[in-house]
């Protein structure tokens, strides 16, 4: 069965090889209408989600955030199947790094770095666009799929790009693995996780938040710089990355300060355009 999924995955591929960007955008709105007003996806998940981070807002407020979230769920699902078979021209108009020279200082120190991503803006394009337009070389990591004949393909397919993928599994090895160059590990820290045990909480949109800890964890270990990617729609298919370093000293480090630091900036961006984020998740599972 994960063979003929594969199969038909890639033919749906290789169909959207040739659609231009003006089809693409009316496809996704053809899947608006479906997600949103047939099959209601997720659609009592997202109205939660909105109203506890927005208590202020109106009723038709919130309708109208749900309704250009679920444009923007559709864009960025044919985005990022689009994705496979654009070509680094094709990807550099598209999603553009604006400051790539952030990062070079971390070469010339010799140093690892966390790069703190999030599911805002097109996160599956910025795992393609992002190793070809900084010297870093970059680290995403991910979780493993079930179907691994679709997983080797994405892998294969992401490398080609520049980008290394490693497995979470196998997170603590590949920090501690000796490398030829220097590497930029981006890491998407705004999923609930699934140890509540080892959970950081801090308060984001005023709601106490469980929060994952391998961020915290790594970045003190192994006292590691911190940026963060600031992603912004800038229309339908288009998008920028700004990156933006996080300052802490890990000698007098304060618990919580790098996760709560990373929440704000994202709590920040979210409350000036908040249908770019990803609301169709339960992010608020676990009570304190």
């Amino acid at each position: 069965m994960n063979l003929f999924i594969y199969w038909i995955f890639r033919v749906f591929l290789f169909k959207l090889r040739f659609t231009p960007f003006f089809l693409l955008r009316f496809f996704a709105s053809f899947l608006f209408f479906i997600l949103y007003y047939i099959a209601e996806y997720r659609k009592n998940v997202v109205i939660s989600n909105l109203k506890k981070c927005f208590p202020e807002k109106s009723d038709s407020e919130i309708k109208s955030i749900t309704k250009q979230f679920y444009l923007h769920l559709s864009d960025i699902t044919l985005e990022s199947l689009k994705g496979f078979s654009m070509t680094k021209k094709q990807i550099l108009n598209h999603y553009k790094v604006l400051n790539p020279d952030v990062l070079d200082k971390f070469l010339t120190q010799q140093k690892d770095i966390i790069c703190l991503a999030s599911h805002y803006g097109n996160w599956e394009w910025g795992i393609l666009a992002v190793p070809f337009q900084v010297k870093l070389s970059m680290i995403a990591l991910y979780k493993p799929l079930t179907n691994k004949y679709i997983e080797k393909f994405l892998i294969k397919k992401r490398a080609a790009m520049g980008m290394k993928m490693v497995s979470i599994y196998d997170t603590r090895a590949s920090f501690e693995s000796q490398k030829e160059k220097k590497s930029g590990y981006i890491m998407a820290a705004d999923q609930c996780p699934s140890n509540v045990e080892k959970a950081v909480w801090i308060k984001f949109f005023n709601i106490e938040t469980a929060c994952l800890h391998g961020v915290e964890y790594y970045t003190i270990k192994y006292k590691m710089p911190l940026v963060f990617f600031n992603v912004q729609k800038v229309k339908r298919n288009y998008y920028t990355l700004e990156i933006k370093e996080i300052e802490y000293n890990p000698e007098q480090y304060n618990a919580g300060f790098v996760t709560s630091s990373y929440m704000k900036m994202l709590e920040e961006i979210i409350y000036k355009k908040p249908e770019f984020w990803l609301w169709s998740h339960k992010r608020w599972k676990h009570v304190r």
